[in-house]
């Protein structure tokens, strides 16, 4: 292969390489406000009330997440799911940058089960995506690990099998892909 080629060969990947995305971590002060996010979503935070008993039936008691102008409370038949038992369980991260041709700007807090490995980078747990425009719910999935595969895939849930329409319609806003038309 000639110089020129090689070089112009590796001039596109790295420019494929360098305009990778990645997302924004968000951190979580101990009163729940949300740092790392632009103004536009401001005020923010995520505020969790964990459970403290021994003899729990749920692991969040509950949990408000306010971006900018809008507020979501996560009613309990979705928050049962979650086994996350203390804020540290969490790990949150959004993209506001990218184009939102097929998916809106977003925030993702996943909340890891306990017991996680921080140093894995697939944990059980899961996944909520909020879109960051309405902080509504707009994607969940439950993340599960085989260890001895080294592997781990998020797979999406339904919440209509565990919430009611009326307990959907006030926090979940179904992620639709649209499509170019021909």
């Amino acid at each position: 292969m000639s110089i020129l080629l090689r070089f112009i060969v590796m001039a596109v990947f790295s420019t494929v390489i360098c305009s990778a995305h990645a997302d924004v971590i968000i951190k979580i002060e101990k009163e729940g406000a949300l740092v790392g996010l632009p103004e536009t979503y401001q005020p923010s935070s995520l505020k969790i009330v964990f459970n403290s008993t021994s003899s729990r039936t749920r692991s969040i008691e509950s949990l408000t997440l306010t971006l900018g102008p809008s507020t979501v409370v996560l009613p309990s038949c979705l928050l049962e799911r979650l086994k996350s038992c203390r804020i540290e369980d969490l790990f949150i991260h959004a993209s506001w940058y990218h184009k939102e041709d097929l998916l809106p700007y977003y925030l993702v807090i996943e909340f890891r089960d306990p017991g996680f490995d921080p140093n894995e980078s697939g944990n059980p747990g899961f996944e909520l995506l909020f879109n960051l425009h309405t902080g509504k719910l707009f994607s969940i999935g439950r993340t599960v690990v085989n260890r001895a595969e080294r592997s781990w895939q998020t797979r999406p849930i339904s919440l209509t099998e565990c919430c009611s329409q009326s307990e959907l319609s006030a926090f979940y806003e179904p992620w639709v892909v649209k499509r170019p038309t021909r």
